[in-house]
């Protein structure tokens, strides 16, 4: 990933005013991802966010999420002229998802499709649609959005195409792409109206403390999250789980880098000897299905079934594993906590004593936003998303220390907040 480059300021927004957008340079088609957080700010409608309507073919595919009126964002998906509308507001900020077949917003499924196989000719434009008609071959823009956008991400069969976050060249604002390095400035008319400087042009954010007095805390920014690849990193918490543990992390699954299904972890240790005693949470990378270890009980797969598309809570405490603040399922009373002792807690891996191996990741796909452990009701680690210069950490508001990758690769960092 490529850093901001430093004739560029880092902004908390780029604003269109009706006549602004991004060619994104990327055709979409049925294994296509967007991710966006967006607010609009007017009581204008028929506002396409991000979109494209290709009806080249002489059959119309539609990739796209609209304001339908001042309250109802709604999007479109392949071929179908099925919408339905979230019930969003404006003047508020939103995370906005589209892609195979999946409408969510702030996470929440409001709208899915059957699968169909499509590509478009036309590329896909943010903050207005790209149209391409049978009996015209050129591509025209169309259906501004007014309002604000502080990122996109564009997956492509799981593959991160595009990681836009905003910045500006002096007074000119962009889209950077973290991915390929280049700046995508306005394709529109115009200028964009830029949003405030973050804080994150090497200048160190602050807390107050007594007395007035500005302390520096040790990294630079907060992130959306660090992001595990499948190469083996991993955070190791140096907390062991104890006295009726519970933790929750919030995360987006990405599978596994390994050709064949794994039982990959989101965190969790175990310790061998005798009937193994795990504390940890799984995810199957074919199904999505989900279980968990409390003791040496197994839960085994579940009905319940997570996505790759947006970030979830997941948690594990003596009631069970919860998806989302919903318990799906009830763990026995399969070990003694005495025997968990010793071994700490890791995330995006499990760490393990007494085995063959010290650690357990089997190639996860993990962005990680936060992480909680808590200790016999008792908060005992409470990680966030950050950075020091280019490099992601879990920072431990507890311990007040960072956490970075105890294991191989590298973690990806994610937007700065």
């Amino acid at each position: 990933m490529y850093p901001i480059p430093a004739n560029a300021t880092r902004i908390r927004y780029l604003e269109s005013t009706g006549t602004q957008y991004i060619d994104t340079g990327v055709l979409c088609d049925n294994n296509t991802n967007v991710e966006i957080g967006a607010l609009w700010n007017t009581t204008s409608y028929n506002m396409i966010m991000f979109g494209v309507l290709d009806n080249s073919s002489g059959t119309t595919y539609r990739f796209m999420t609209q304001i339908y009126n001042q309250n109802n964002p709604q999007s479109y998906w392949g071929a179908s002229t099925s919408s339905t509308r979230s019930g969003a507001a404006r003047n508020e900020w939103h995370d906005y998802a589209l892609g195979s077949g999946v409408f969510k917003v702030d996470g929440s499924t409001v709208q899915t499709w059957a699968d169909v196989s499509f590509t478009t000719t036309a590329n896909l434009f943010v903050l207005a649609r790209s149209l391409k008609n049978v009996n015209d071959p050129a591509t025209i823009a169309d259906s501004f959005f007014r309002g604000r956008v502080r990122y996109v991400r564009i997956t492509k069969s799981g593959v991160l195409v595009r990681d836009f976050v905003p910045v500006r060249v002096g007074t000119v604002g962009y889209l950077f792409d973290r991915v390929s390095g280049q700046l995508f400035g306005n394709a529109g008319t115009g200028d964009f109206v830029l949003g405030p400087d973050t804080f994150s042009q090497g200048v160190l954010p602050t807390r107050m403390c007594v007395m007035g007095v500005r302390k520096k805390l040790p990294y630079d920014a907060e992130v959306e999250y660090i992001e595990i690849g499948g190469d083996g990193a991993f955070i190791d918490t140096g907390v062991t789980p104890q006295n009726s543990p519970s933790a929750t992390i919030r995360a987006q699954y990405l599978g596994t880098s390994q050709s064949s299904a794994q039982t990959t972890p989101l965190f969790g240790r175990r310790v061998f000897g005798g009937a193994s005693k795990y504390f940890a949470f799984w995810v199957r990378s074919d199904t999505l299905k989900m279980a968990v270890n409390w003791g040496t009980y197994d839960t085994g797969w579940q009905s319940q079934t997570t996505d790759k598309t947006a970030f979830h809570d997941y948690a594990l405490n003596s009631s069970g594993g919860y998806f989302d603040g919903t318990n799906f399922v009830s763990v026995a009373s399969g070990g003694s906590i005495g025997d968990w002792t010793g071994v700490p807690l890791g995330v995006g891996g499990v760490v393990q004593s007494g085995g063959a191996s010290a650690l357990e990741t089997r190639g996860v796909k993990l962005r990680i936003a936060s992480f909680a452990l808590y200790n016999g009701g008792v908060l005992a680690f409470d990680g966030i998303a950050v950075r020091k210069g280019q490099v992601g950490y879990l920072y431990d508001k507890v311990s007040k220390q960072l956490f970075g990758n105890a294991g191989t690769g590298a973690f990806t960092i994610g937007p700065d907040k």
